[in-house]
């Protein structure tokens, strides 16, 4: 503890000296009394040059983490809406087929409709039908998929292109009952 204070004594009596000779000498009075008050406070230009500095490049980097965590989140989020748009696609698609199955089976043979839907991108070919009673539709989410997918009064059958596109689709009713789904093109 004696060495701390003999440093800190020698250290004010240095101060004493500079703050002495800097009013001795040839300088403007209001030099010396900003570097005495300087140095008795333990200030120096170079000192808050340095923490101003440190001060930047600290808030420089929250910044920069605010604004990555920031863009992670929005794309995040981006890639879930995308999903929620190609299952909502699906439904009207299926939808609107169901619809259609159904006024033709009411209204039996020879009636005809024509409809335009929306197929949505990332359909898995393998697990969307038309048979039996059932529209299906399965959209990729991820490593799995998401059945879209209507029960018709009517028994239906068909096929469907699975890309991506708009398509114009025609639902008939045949002489046996069965309400056929098919492709215009």
């Amino acid at each position: 503890m004696k060495s701390l204070g003999q440093a800190a004594k020698s250290v004010f009596s240095l101060q004493s000296a500079v703050c002495s000779v800097l009013k001795t000498e040839d300088r403007s009075a209001k030099f010396a009394k900003r570097t005495c008050a300087q140095l008795r406070h333990g200030r120096s230009s170079g000192l808050r040059t340095g923490q101003a500095a440190m001060e930047y490049l600290v808030l420089t980097g929250f910044t920069i983490l605010i604004l990555a965590i920031l863009l992670v989140a929005a794309y995040s989020k981006i890639g879930q809406s995308q999903k929620q748009i190609d299952i909502n696609l699906a439904e009207s698609a299926v939808n609107e087929m169901k619809r259609a199955a159904d006024f033709v089976y009411i209204h039996g043979h020879p009636t005809k409709l024509i409809i335009s839907v929306h197929i949505p991108q990332d359909v898995e070919p393998g697990e969307s039908f038309i048979e039996n009673n059932t529209i299906n539709i399965a959209v990729r989410v991820g490593d799995t998929h998401t059945d879209v997918w209507r029960t018709t009064r009517g028994d239906v059958a068909g096929t469907l292109e699975l890309t991506e596109g708009y398509y114009t689709l025609i639902v008939e009713s045949s002489e046996d009952g069965e309400i056929e789904i098919s492709d215009t093109s």
